[in-house]
């Protein structure tokens, strides 16, 4: 069994690795310093944070209405289950 200053070693290594890892990614780069990958740099990729950005938070608000609507499915279901008596769900 682990003991919980490791486990929380661990959280905290794993955080802060990622925490790192997403300030190296939007570090901006020196003009002389861009590394080309094939023809062209990470700086000159498609890549854009606020079309990205909404993309995302479209993908997640459809998620969301997503889940409340099978949430609400559930209750129903579990409504009528209750009400007919059933004990098995």
């Amino acid at each position: 069994m682990v003991g919980w200053r490791i486990k929380f070693l661990l959280v905290l290594i794993v955080y802060l690795g990622g925490f790192a890892t997403g300030i190296y990614f939007l570090a901006p780069v020196a003009e002389g310093e861009r590394v080309a990958v094939g023809e062209q740099g990470w700086g000159d990729s498609v890549f854009r944070s606020d079309e990205f950005a909404r993309s995302l938070s479209v993908k997640m608000h459809n998620a969301v209405d997503e889940c409340k609507a099978a949430a609400k499915r559930a209750g129903e279901f579990i409504k009528e289950q209750v009400n007919e008596g059933g004990t098995q769900i």
